[in-house]
């Protein structure tokens, strides 16, 4: 399966595949918009395994191509690139440095695990009367966790979240 998506009220979160499909883009778009309309601005969470295969120069002239739709959508974006070893620290900070030059620094951030999310965005779901344990139940609900023990979707939970 190429992605996942869960929502939450105003919470998107996304789980990528091994790849990213061309023809995923748009409507996970569409899905970011909707929820948008509906509640109002999302706060959204791309969950990313380490095996991610980088998207190639037509994919990232898609995905550039619907970012101002996502942003328009959203108060924030959070992307776990997950893992622990060498390359998956390159990876954030290649996506990082590649998302600085949006000029939405602040409104989009990169993390290792969906628990530094989580913690970074507790002020904000209490706000919207919502708590950490529902966001992290939803994603093991809807299975959004990878079975690899080095990535484990990027969760290192402590128990007290995770029941």
């Amino acid at each position: 399966m190429p992605y996942q998506s869960a929502s939450l009220e105003r919470v998107y979160i996304l789980r990528w595949g091994r790849s990213v499909l061309a023809s995923d883009i748009e409507p996970i778009v569409a899905e970011m918009v909707k929820l948008c309309k509906q509640h109002g601005p999302i706060v959204g969470i791309a969950l990313m395994p380490p095996d991610l295969s980088p998207p190639d120069g037509e994919m990232r002239k898609l995905i550039g191509q619907n970012m101002r739709a996502a942003l328009d959508a959203s108060e924030s974006l959070h992307y776990v690139i997950e893992g622990t070893g060498f390359k998956s620290s390159i990876m954030r900070s290649v996506v990082t440095n590649v998302l600085m030059l949006t000029g939405q620094r602040g409104r989009i951030s990169v993390h290792g695990t969906l628990d530094e999310v989580v913690a970074h965005i507790e002020g904000r779901l209490v706000e919207l009367g919502l708590t950490k344990n529902q966001i992290v139940q939803l994603v093991k609900a809807r299975g959004m966790f990878t079975s690899s023990p080095s990535s484990k979707a990027g969760l290192s939970t402590p128990p007290s979240l995770g029941r």
